[in-house]
């Protein structure tokens, strides 16, 4: 336990209460918030004092509880609110995936619902989801977790660690922790989507998706054969589409330069670089460190032997139009690949869960409710919606 002196976390919980901070005894905190006694719950935080609560010695599968804003800027809870997942409360957890490593999930919403499995990309942790579980929360069980080298995650060194076979045992493992007995549906973003096509579309989860929303990530193995298909039939849509796209991923190559993208990170350029790009929050030293080996562990591998990777499962491609580095028909142009598919053209640039999470929630939901076996229902405002343009003959 802490020493005596006083704890952020405690003030905070002083301050929403209107009263003296409470006993750092576990017994005291939970009788003073009506909690039931389980092992598995440690503490109760509400808001910032969250934060505080992440560098405790975790020894249970479920380590602490946040109420109210810590991770998602939910409402506040009331005292003696009922116990289960719901809007206002995040659970979180430690999965152990298929080489040991600790991957921290982050559980809200509704138990025996639907649950939807949300996969962030680089350089972003779980968070870059939490105004999308907001929306959703009300309906469905939403799980979140940090990605390996990320967030609260363990940060692996090794280039090898960061394969796609590895990050797809890590998915399937978040999944078989969070619903063992029902297919969930993927909502996933950047290369938290690049990921969820390789597993998708491999051995990994069988069975398990019940449907895939991705937003600006696509399966590395797709892009190999669009880029063959461009330079194999090279009409003047086909290299203006290249040129756009290889400009967009300049950034690729200098991830797979030595040294400099950790420099960049390390000093500051990168951060600032990234913000003038598009509108996302800075992400932490490590975080982006860490990251980089992603590109160098399966970019080269995938697209220049791209392999055949197709699916059954009910995609939705969501593709902000003012994507700086994903281009609308490299995303979209999948219809060989997928025989279930819809497109989505948004507005927005390449964080749109961050800048526009009620569309993204909307879109998701609706996807998912068909999959479910519900009505389907019409079709958002300010959305372009398009079937997916038939891909260029090899």
């Amino acid at each position: 336990m802490m020493s005596g002196r006083s704890h952020p976390a405690r003030a905070e919980l002083a301050r929403v209460l209107g009263g003296p901070p409470p006993s750092e005894d576990r017994a005291a905190v939970r009788r003073a918030w009506g909690l039931p006694a389980p092992a598995d719950i440690v503490l109760v935080a509400f808001a910032r004092g969250a934060s505080h609560l992440t560098n405790l010695p975790l020894s249970r599968k479920f380590s602490y509880v946040t109420v109210g804003n810590a991770f998602s800027g939910c409402p506040v809870a009331a005292k003696g609110h009922d116990q289960s997942l719901n809007v206002g409360r995040v659970m979180t957890s430690e999965v152990t995936s298929t080489d040991g490593l600790l991957l921290r999930v982050y559980e809200s919403g509704q138990q025996g619902a639907p649950t939807v499995v949300c996969v962030h990309g680089y350089p972003d942790d779980h968070t870059v989801w939490d105004a999308v579980a907001v929306e959703l929360a009300p309906r469905y069980h939403v799980v979140s977790y940090d990605v390996r080298g990320a967030g609260e995650s363990g940060k692996p060194r090794g280039r090898r660690a960061y394969r796609l076979d590895q990050l797809a045992g890590d998915l399937a493992a978040v999944i078989e922790a969070v619903s063992p007995n029902r297919p969930v549906h993927l909502l996933a973003h950047d290369w938290g989507s690049i990921q969820a096509w390789h597993a998708m579309t491999g051995q990994w989860l069988y069975d398990r998706i019940a449907s895939y929303t991705s937003i600006s990530g696509p399966c590395l193995d797709h892009v190999g054969h669009w880029l063959r298909a461009r330079l194999r039939r090279p009409t003047p849509r086909a290299l203006r589409e290249l040129a756009v796209q290889l400009v967009s991923s300049w950034y690729i190559a200098f991830f797979h330069l030595p040294l400099l993208p950790e420099l960049a990170w390390r000093s500051g350029l990168a951060q600032g670089t990234l913000a003038l790009l598009d509108e996302t929050s800075v992400p932490t030293v490590s975080d982006a460190v860490c990251g980089v080996q992603l590109y160098r562990a399966n970019m080269l591998p995938r697209l220049t032997r791209p392999g055949t990777r197709t699916t059954t499962v009910p995609v939705q491609i969501l593709a902000p139009q003012r994507d700086l580095f994903v281009s609308v028909p490299l995303q979209t142009d999948i219809g060989r690949w997928v025989t279930n598919l819809a497109v989505r053209v948004l507005p927005g640039g390449h964080w749109l869960p961050r800048t526009n999470p009620k569309i993204v929630a909307r879109c998701a939901s609706e996807l998912v409710d068909r999959a479910e076996g519900g009505p389907q229902p019409p079709t958002p405002p300010h959305t372009q919606c398009s079937t997916a343009r038939k891909s260029h003959p090899e």
